[in-house]
C-alpha cells in the first residue's frame, strides 16, 4: 500500500514531504484560589499548584497560565490572603524559569459600592497584581487606563501567535470598547478571552448583570458586543460557577468559539489543587481539555474531551468517540424547591402535583445527599429523593416527581438525531407490599416536555406498578415495563406495554439505556439489575406528535387508599446523554467509512467553489470546510482511507480498488501539477 503515502506527501499543502512533527503544548487554567488564600501558608495548595506548573514547564511544554479570578476570598479585608497569593505567584517568576502568566479580578478580589455609582475598589488587587508586576515581562501587552483589571498578553507556540485577553468581572461598556480596539490591532493572533463570570455550571451563558455591588454586561452581551465579531477569538475561559462546563458557539462568520468553565473550590481542601488543562496538538488540529491535581497527582476529575481547532495540521483517522454529557454534580443541601446541587448545574423542577383539586396533601419532595448510592460503595454524588404522598379524602392518587432539565447541560447533542440516555436508579428500603399494591402505586421514568405532565407529553416511558391494571397485566406486576406507542397516530396511543421480567426489589440498583430515534419516533430500551438484562425491540413513542422533551422525569404515584400515606423513595445517579460523532473525515457519502465511493465524489466535484444543488459541501468532498474542493480535501481523504466509525471493520477494510486508486492518484498528480504552475 505505497500509493496513498506517496499521494499524501504531494497533496498535503505541499509541505508534508519535509515537515517534522510539531510538539504539543499546554495552557494551564488556574481557577478560583480563594479558599487556598484563607489557609495556612505552609504547604498551601495554591503554591503546590504554581510549583508544579513551574517544575513541569519543560516536561509539559507549558506556554502560558491563566488565572481565572477570585484570587482571594475577602477582597481588601485581609492582607494575609494577598500575601499567600503573592508567594504562590512568586514561584512562577523565579529565574531561570519564568512561566508566562496573567491574572484578572473576580468578584471576591475587589469591593463594589452598589447604586448609584457602582464604583469598584481594587486597592489590594492593584497593590499585588497591578501593572508594575508585569510591565517588564516580555509577554505583557498592556492594560486599560493604567490599571490591571483589564489586560492582554502575548505568547507564541508551535509557530503560532496567541493572545490572552483578560476582562474584568461583569465587563463594562468602556472595557469592551477597549477590548475591541485591542483585537482590531492584533488580527493575526489567535485569541483566548478570559473573564471570571461567563458560563453557569449547566453550560449556559450567565445572564447576571448586577451582583454584589457590581454592574456590567452579562455573558450574552459580552459575546454580542465583542467576541462574535472577531474571527480570531476561538475560546472563552472562566471560573466562578462551581464545576466544569462547555458551550460551543458560532461567531458572526460561522467559526466555532469554545466556551469553557472550570472551578473546583467546593471540593475538599478548597479545591484539592485541581487545575484545568488545555493540551494543543497542532499536527492533529486538536485541543484535549482535561484537569490535573498536583496535590493528589490525579487527572481528569470529571473526565476529559477533545476539541477540533485548525492549527494547520491534518485531522487524524478517528477512533469511535461520542459526544457525552454527564450529570454527576451532587447536592450541597436539602430542598423542597429543587435540587440545588452546584449553582446552575441543570438539576431543577422538583415539584409536587395533584391530579385533582380536592383536599389532601399534594405530596412533598425532600432531597438528601449524605450517603452513597449503595451502602458500602462510593458511587459519587447522586440525588436521593423521598416523595411522600398524603392521604386523599376522595381516594384519588397524587403525583409527585423529580426532573432533570438535561437539554441545558448536554451541549453538542443534536436532539433531532438518534442519541442515547443512560441512568441508574435504586429503589430504597421503604418499598413494601403494604403500600405498593395497586395499579396506581407506580414509579415512572420518562422524557417529557413539561415538568408538570407525566403522560401526555412523554415520548418514551418506563414504569413499574404495584398491581394489575391499565399498564400492567397480572404477570407484569412489580416488573419494569416499557410503553409501546402507535407511531402512526398523532393522539396519545399506548398500544401495549412490554415487560422486562426483571422484578423491582428494594435496595437493588437498575441500570437503564434508552436509545432514542426522533426521526422515526421510536426507541429501544435496556434494563439490567446486574444479573439479568432485558432489551426491547423497537418501540413507538407514547405520542407520535411529541418532540423530544427537555426533562428527564422521575415521578411516582400514590395509591388509592385514602387513609394511607405512601412514601416513594429512590436514588438517581450516572445520568449520561451521548451521541456518536459522524461523519469520519474523508467520508463524503456518510456511510461511516472512507473508500472509493468517497474518492469518486471528490473527483466529480474537483475544483468546485460553489455548492451543487441538493448537496452539502461534505457530500461534494469538502472535508476542511473552506468552500473549495481541492488538494487539502484529497489529503484528508488519503489520510483517512479505510477508517470508519467501526474501527474493527476498518482494520480489516480492503485496500482501495483500482478505480479508487486511480482517482486518488489522479487527484494527487493534479494537485502537485497545480502547485508547480501556480
Amino acid at each position: 500500500m505505497l500509493v496513498l503515502p506517496l499521494i499524501a506527501s504531494c497533496v498535503l499543502f505541499g509541505q508534508l514531504a519535509t515537515a517534522t512533527a510539531v510538539e504539543p503544548f499546554t495552557v494551564v487554567l488556574l481557577p478560583d484560589t480563594q479558599k487556598y488564600a484563607m489557609m495556612s501558608p505552609v504547604n498551601n495548595p495554591y503554591s503546590v499548584q504554581t510549583a508544579w506548573i513551574a517544575n513541569n514547564m519543560e516536561a509539559e511544554n507549558i506556554k502560558f497560565m491563566i488565572h481565572l479570578g477570585d484570587i482571594v476570598n475577602d477582597g481588601n479585608t485581609y492582607l494575609s490572603q494577598w500575601q499567600i497569593a503573592d508567594a504562590a505567584h512568586d514561584i512562577l517568576e523565579q529565574a531561570p524559569i519564568r512561566v508566562p502568566y496573567s491574572v484578572l479580578p473576580g468578584n471576591h478580589d475587589m469591593a463594589g459600592s452598589g447604586a448609584p455609582t457602582y464604583t469598584r475598589d481594587t486597592t489590594r488587587y492593584s497593590q499585588f497584581f497591578g501593572p508594575s508586576r508585569f510591565e517588564d515581562q516580555p509577554w505583557y501587552g498592556g492594560n486599560l487606563g493604567g490599571s490591571n483589571e483589564n489586560n492582554y498578553n502575548l505568547f507564541s507556540a508551535a509557530g503560532m501567535d496567541f493572545m490572552v485577553l483578560n476582562l474584568e468581572y461583569l465587563a463594562r461598556d468602556d472595557t469592551l470598547a477597549w477590548a475591541n480596539s485591542v483585537l482590531d490591532a492584533h488580527p493575526n493572533h489567535r485569541v483566548i478571552v478570559a473573564t471570571h463570570r461567563y458560563l453557569t455550571a449547566a453550560g449556559a451563558r450567565d445572564v447576571t448583570t448586577e451582583h454584589s455591588g457590581f454592574i456590567g454586561n452579562n455573558a450574552n452581551q459580552v459575546f454580542d458586543k465583542l467576541i462574535k465579531n472577531h474571527d480570531n477569538v476561538f475560546m472563552v475561559v472562566c471560573g466562578h460557577a462551581h464545576g466544569e462546563a462547555l458551550n460551543v458557539a458560532n461567531n458572526a462568520s460561522g467559526g466555532r468559539v469554545y466556551e469553557i468553565l472550570g472551578d473546583y473550590q467546593t471540593l475538599t481542601n478548597g479545591g484539592n489543587g485541581w487545575l484545568r488543562t488545555l493540551r494543543f496538538s497542532p499536527d492533529t488540529n486538536q485541543i484535549a481539555v482535561g484537569s490535573y491535581s498536583p496535590l493528589l497527582d490525579e487527572s481528569n476529575l470529571w473526565g476529559s474531551y477533545t476539541l477540533t481547532y485548525d492549527m494547520g495540521g491534518v485531522t487524524p483517522p478517528l477512533t469511535p468517540v461520542r459526544v457525552s454529557a454527564r450529570f454527576n454534580d451532587g447536592a450541597t443541601s436539602s430542598s423542597v424547591d429543587g435540587y440545588p446541587g452546584k449553582a446552575g448545574d441543570g438539576w431543577g423542577g422538583a415539584w409536587a402535583h395533584t391530579v385533582t383539586s380536592n383536599g389532601g396533601a399534594a405530596g412533598t419532595v425532600s432531597v438528601l445527599s449524605s450517603q452513597p448510592l449503595k451502602p458500602g460503595e462510593d458511587s459519587g454524588n447522586y440525588a436521593h429523593v423521598v416523595n411522600t404522598h398524603g392521604p386523599r379524602d376522595d381516594g384519588t392518587p397524587s403525583y409527585s416527581g423529580f426532573c432533570r432539565d438535561y437539554k441545558v447541560s448536554a451541549g453538542g447533542i443534536d436532539w433531532t438525531k438518534e442519541h442515547t440516555v443512560q441512568f441508574s436508579i435504586r429503589i430504597d428500603e421503604d418499598l413494601t407490599t403494604s403500600n405498593f399494591s395497586s395499579v396506581n402505586d407506580r414509579y415512572h421514568i420518562s422524557n417529557v416536555n413539561n415538568t408538570r405532565n407525566t403522560d401526555t407529553t412523554a415520548s418514551w416511558m418506563v414504569t413499574v406498578c404495584g398491581g394489575a391494571g391499565t399498564y400492567a397485566g397480572a404477570d407484569d406486576v412489580g416488573e419494569w415495563i416499557f410503553h409501546d406507542g402507535n407511531r402512526d397516530n398523532g393522539a396519545m396511543d399506548v398500544t401495549r406495554t412490554v415487560s422486562s421480567n426483571i422484578v423491582v426489589e428494594k435496595g437493588t440498583i437498575y441500570d437503564f439505556t434508552i436509545v432514542v430515534d426522533p426521526e422515526t419516533r421510536s426507541y429501544v430500551g435496556t434494563v439490567t439489575d446486574g444479573m439479568h438484562t432485558f432489551t426491547t425491540g423497537t418501540l413507538g413513542w407514547r405520542r407520535s406528535s411529541t418532540e423530544i422533551g427537555d426533562y428527564l422525569m422521575f415521578d411516582t404515584r400514590g395509591g388509592d387508599n385514602p387513609s394511607m400515606t405512601d412514601v416513594r423513595q429512590y436514588s438517581i445517579d450516572n445520568i449520561v446523554i451521548s451521541q456518536g460523532i459522524v461523519p469520519v473525515p474523508g467520508d463524503a457519502d456518510g456511510d461511516g467509512k472512507v473508500d472509493g465511493k468517497d474518492a469518486a465524489l471528490l473527483a466529480q466535484h474537483w475544483g468546485a467553489t460553489t455548492r451543487a444543488a441538493g448537496l452539502t459541501w461534505r457530500q461534494m468532498g469538502d472535508f476542511n470546510n473552506d468552500g473549495r474542493i481541492g488538494p487539502e480535501d484529497a489529503a484528508i481523504l488519503a489520510a483517512n482511507w479505510g477508517h470508519g466509525l467501526n474501527e474493527e471493520a476498518a482494520r480489516s477494510a480492503p485496500e482501495p480498488g483500482s478505480v479508487g486508486l486511480l482517482m486518488i492518484l489522479g487527484l494527487g498528480l493534479l494537485a502537485c501539477h497545480t502547485r508547480r504552475v501556480a
